[in-house]
C-alpha cells in the first residue's frame, strides 16, 4: 500500500471526526475508527553504537476498534494498520499490523472463561522490554500470542483458574532463530477479607528454537496483595524456577516480583516493580539471571490534558556465554483533549543498551501529533 493511500485515509478519517463524534452500529456491534498522524524525530534508526543514523520520520496509523457486548458475553476486536515513511533513509520505510481479539464468556455466576489473542507485525521493537531482550540493529518479526484462562469461584473466598498459553516468533532477519512457546498452568486465590489476597501458582513452560532444541521450566510461585490504604497497595510474588537449559542442564533459580500502587488522587497514580527471575525469551535459546525494575506515573492535571511518564531499567547475565547487557529506558508524554474524539500528544524516550565496547546504542525520540477517534 502506497503511503498516500493511508494519508488520504487519515484525512478523510479527521473530517468525519470533526463533523460526527459517535461511533456507530452495526449488528449490534459498536464500531470506531481511528486515525493518527506523528512527526517524529530518532536520533538512532540503525539501534547502533557506531553507524547511528538520524531521521525525520512520518508515522501515519488507521485503525477499527470493535465491541460487542451481551448479558454473559463480550467480545473486541482491535485492529490497526501502520506507515513509517523515513525522510532520509527511504530503504527503511516499513508497514507493520497488529490485531488484538478478546473474548469473555460467563456460564454461570460462579464461572468464566477468557480468551486473548494478539498479531503484530513490526520492523523494530514497539516496547523497552522488547529492546532489552533483542539485539542491535533494526530486525522485522512477527509475534502472535493467545491465552485461554478458566476461572471458577468456589466460595465467596476462593478461586481458581486454568490457563494456556501459546506463542509464535518469527524473524526475518538472517542470523535469528524462530521460537515457539507453550505454556500450561494452574493458580489460586484466597481472599480472607477486603484488604488481603493470598495466591498460589504452578504452570510449565516450554520454548522450542528452531535449528537449536527446546528449552523446559517449571514454576511454582507463592504471592499476596495487602492494602495498606484504601489508595495504596502492595504486590508480593516469591518462589522458584526449575530448569532445563538447551544444553540439557539442570538448575534452580529463584523468581521474585515485588510493586507497590499508589492511587494519590482520582486523577494521579503511580506503581514501581521489582523483579528477578532466570529468565527466557522468544529472542534468545539462551538463559539469562535477569533483574528489571520499572514504575510509571499517570496525572490529569487539568481536565484536558494528561500526563504519563514512565522508567526501565534491566540487567540481564548470560553465565554460559559471558556476557552482561543492561537497558534502560524513559518515558514522557503529555497528551491534551482538543475535542472529545480529537487529541493532540507530545512525546519523548530516550533509551540506552550497553553489551560492550562494540555493541548497543543511545537512543533518542521526539514525536508530535494528533489521534481521532470517530
Amino acid at each position: 500500500m502506497k503511503p498516500t493511500i493511508l494519508l488520504l485515509m487519515l484525512v478523510l478519517s479527521v473530517t468525519i471526526a470533526v463533523i460526527n463524534a459517535e461511533a456507530f452500529t452495526y449488528g449490534g456491534f459498536d464500531i470506531n475508527f481511528i486515525g493518527k498522524a506523528h512527526e517524529k524525530y530518532d536520533s538512532n534508526v540503525t539501534y547502533s553504537k557506531n553507524k547511528a543514523k538520524e531521521d525525520l520520520i512520518t508515522d501515519l496509523l488507521v485503525g477499527i476498534d470493535v465491541v460487542k457486548e451481551e448479558k454473559t458475553w463480550e467480545a473486541s476486536l482491535l485492529g490497526n494498520l501502520r506507515q513509517e515513511i523515513f525522510a532520509s533513509n527511504r530503504k527503511f520505510d516499513n508497514l507493520s499490523e497488529d490485531v488484538t481479539l478478546d473474548l469473555r464468556k460467563e456460564f454461570t455466576m460462579y464461572d468464566r472463561i477468557f480468551l486473548n489473542n494478539s498479531f503484530l507485525h513490526a520492523d523494530e521493537p514497539t516496547t523497552f522490554d522488547d529492546a532489552s531482550g533483542s539485539g542491535d540493529g533494526r530486525n522485522s518479526y512477527c509475534r502472535n500470542n493467545m491465552n485461554l484462562r478458566y476461572e471458577r469461584d468456589m466460595s465467596k473466598q476462593i478461586m481458581v483458574s486454568a490457563e494456556y498459553t501459546n506463542g509464535i516468533y518469527i524473524h526475518t532477519r538472517s542470523g535469528y532463530t524462530d521460537s515457539y512457546m507453550n505454556r500450561g498452568g494452574l493458580s489460586m486465590m484466597y481472599m480472607p477479607g477486603p484488604e488481603t489476597t493470598f495466591s498460589l501458582m504452578y504452570d510449565i513452560t516450554r520454548r522450542d528454537f528452531d535449528a537449536y532444541g527446546d528449552i523446559l521450566k517449571n514454576t511454582a510461585l507463592a504471592g499476596i496483595r495487602q492494602y495498606l490504604t484504601p489508595q495504596i497497595y502492595y504486590d508480593c510474588m516469591a518462589g522458584a524456577d526449575f530448569s532445563r537449559s538447551i544444553d540439557d542442564e539442570n538448575f534452580t533459580t529463584v523468581n521474585l516480583m515485588m510493586a507497590l500502587t499508589d492511587n494519590f488522587t482520582k486523577t494521579t497514580s503511580g506503581n514501581i516493580k521489582l523483579e528477578k527471575k532466570y529468565n527466557d525469551t522468544f529472542y534468545s535459546s539462551s538463559q539469562s539471571d535477569y533483574w528489571r525494575f520499572s514504575g510509571t506515573l499517570k496525572s490529569r492535571p487539568l481536565k484536558r490534558l494528561a500526563a504519563n511518564a514512565s522508567a526501565y531499567y534491566s540487567r540481564s547475565e548470560y553465565t554460559n556465554v559471558g556476557s552482561t547487557y543492561e537497558y534502560f529506558g524513559a518515558r514522557l508524554s503529555l497528551i491534551y483533549d482538543i475535542r472529545e474524539n480529537i487529541q493532540a500528544d507530545l512525546s519523548y524516550s530516550y533509551s540506552q543498551k550497553e553489551s560492550g565496547a562494540i555493541s548497543g546504542y543511545d537512543k533518542s525520540v521526539m514525536s508530535v501529533g494528533v489521534s481521532v477517534l470517530f
